[in-house]
């Protein structure tokens, strides 16, 4: 009947999560991946799990396609060592490196079975470059593999590889890291995600990781320490754990019995972490450009007590400091505001405090300024 209330409520404004996961998940060995609790991947998990229709690209030596941590989130894939449609691992030196990457960046999580992925709920595809014993690739395979991020609509990019001589990063190359980092994503950029490498000397503005837009990725221990053999200078943008357990080849063919691996590590195991990160921001916010994710975990990454930050908050080796996946998806969630008493027509997001407003600017036009300028930092942000 018109003009009867059946029944009143508050209209209160909450805040919507996109987990799809129990937190903690009841991966068995998530209790020892002590490097997601270093950078509290629980609360960003409490804004974000990732989402299937984000993607990341594992540029590897292949992956264990049977894996049972990785063979539900695994899309086809392509080998540029052998030019074919299967990218499964071969024997070799570190044959389970791919395996392991890919794992650390998106395994199936809360699935009663090994570890968790740092983006439970982003596929993955594995692309293998890298045969065994360190053979010489032609630059071609790896300009294919970047034509291929764009061909297959990769969200992010996880490259846990570079060269062993410190040489100037060939021209075609560059070329096709800054297309996809540009145009990717239908021209918003694919994430480019690089190790900074493990030879312990400084990198040169003119080598692979100083390409323009990587997301450079340098390795800590668990308790924030930098490792011996990070590799260090202007294009080492932030610095993320060990991830020292991760999955392995499964069966005995592997680098320990069963289907893990607790020795993985180096910044190859850094790097898949921070693009599982990446696709955690991507899934809550995909208007993002791929320089605006940088930026947001530039801007709100946590110098370590032993950085020695330059006046640009930069320092050689810890970069902006290590990554904080909760602040940087804060980073562009305005607080809500208590509804109006006029009804839902208010019930919106409050615009942002001064201090937010001033990061998110900063954090927004930082990439067009580091393209110019080496050492770009926006001000921390603090939520």
């Amino acid at each position: 009947m018109a003009g009867v209330i059946n029944e009143a409520y508050p209209n209160l404004a909450f805040r919507h999560r996109v987990a799809s996961i129990a937190i903690p998940p009841n991966d068995p060995l998530y209790g020892d991946q002590f490097f997601l609790e270093d950078i509290d991947i629980e609360d960003a998990w409490a804004d974000s799990t990732g989402a299937a229709d984000v993607s990341i690209l594992v540029a590897d030596n292949g992956c264990d396609l049977t894996h049972p941590d990785l063979i539900d989130k695994l899309d086809p894939g392509y080998d540029f060592v052998e030019d074919d449609d299967d990218p499964s691992w071969k024997e070799g030196p570190s044959e389970n490196h791919g395996t392991a990457c890919a794992g650390l960046a998106a395994a199936s999580t809360d699935n009663g079975v090994g570890i968790a992925g740092a983006c439970p709920d982003c596929r993955l595809r594995c692309a293998r470059l890298l045969p065994g014993a360190n053979e010489p690739v032609p630059v071609s395979a790896d300009v294919l593999t970047f034509d291929y991020a764009i061909e297959v609509d990769a969200d992010v990019m996880s490259n846990s590889w570079g060269f062993v001589d410190p040489i100037p990063v060939p021209t075609p190359l560059k070329n096709a890291i800054i297309e996809v980092q540009q145009q990717g994503r239908g021209g918003k950029g694919t994430v480019v995600v690089f190790a900074a490498g493990n030879e312990s000397h400084i990198i040169a503005d003119d080598e692979l990781l100083a390409v323009e837009g990587i997301l450079g990725v340098g390795a800590v221990s668990n308790i924030g320490e930098l490792t011996q053999y990070t590799n260090g200078g202007d294009s080492v943008d932030v610095v993320a754990p060990v991830g020292a357990v991760a999955p392995d080849i499964s069966g005995p063919d592997g680098a320990e019995p069963g289907d893990l691996t607790t020795s993985f590590g180096g910044t190859s195991s850094a790097t898949p972490i921070v693009a599982g990160l990446a696709g955690l921001l991507l899934a809550a916010h995909p208007e993002l450009t791929a320089d605006e994710v940088n930026d947001a975990f530039m801007a709100t990454a946590r110098q370590p007590l032993l950085a020695n930050p330059d006046a640009d908050g930069h320092d050689t080796y810890f970069g902006y400091g290590l990554v904080q996946p909760a602040a940087a998806l804060a980073l562009f969630e305005p607080p809500l505001v208590p509804p109006s008493p006029e009804g839902c027509g208010s019930c919106a997001h409050a615009p942002l405090a001064p201090a937010g407003m001033m990061a998110l600017l900063a954090a927004l036009t930082c990439a067009s300024r580091r393209r110019r300028e080496p050492r770009c930092r926006t001000p921390a942000f603090s939520p």
